[in-house]
């Protein structure tokens, strides 16, 4: 198994939110190891789906954290920018492998783990300013 991508740095100060953020990296991290043992294209797929599902619950819960926080519009929009391009490269992943694009759906998975890894930590460095 590789080694956990969490870190006590991505912890933003809001001990529910951090709960949520932290299980959507064990998601990635279940992936990481199903991925490794070459599994079904649809097992794959189904694991897919719970991280696209975990990921949109987490976006949508920071964007209601973020208008409570009195995060400012600008950094706001540009972060939801963020979640739907991140969002964006989850469907193509997923469509790749519904057509059994398996090499294709791999190798942007992996960009994906590298984009929420950055995310990640990017909303912790940016939101934990705000978090009261």
């Amino acid at each position: 198994m590789t080694e956990s991508i969490w870190r006590d740095s991505m912890r933003i100060g809001s001990p529910e939110f951090d709960k949520e953020r932290k299980a959507m990296v064990e998601v990635i991290e279940q992936l990481d190891v199903d991925a490794s043992h070459s599994l079904s294209n649809e097992f794959f797929l189904i694991r897919f789906r719970v991280l696209e599902a975990a990921v949109q619950a987490l976006y949508a819960h920071e964007e209601l954290l973020m208008k409570k926080w009195s995060v400012p519009e600008e950094h706001r929009l540009a972060h939801t920018l963020d979640h739907a391009r991140i969002l964006s490269m989850l469907n193509d992943v997923y469509f790749d492998s519904m057509n059994h694009k398996t090499e294709n759906a791999l190798e942007v998975y992996h960009r994906i783990r590298s984009t929420l890894k950055e995310h990640i930590l990017n909303v912790a460095n940016n939101l934990r300013q705000y978090v009261p």
